[in-house]
């Protein structure tokens, strides 16, 4: 079985995001690597 890497348009970020009931419930350092995952740039503020 051949598992396919993320794309950039599957949100991949977002739905583990969402997963763990939104931003507040997430360290920052993990928000920065789910941002990454759905490759946007920039800081996050709280």
């Amino acid at each position: 079985m051949v598992v396919s890497e993320p794309r950039a348009y599957d949100a991949v970020g977002s739905t583990l995001r969402d997963a763990y009931g939104g931003d507040s419930a997430i360290p920052d350092d993990m928000l920065n690597c789910l941002d990454q995952l759905d490759g946007k740039t920039g800081s996050r503020t709280n």
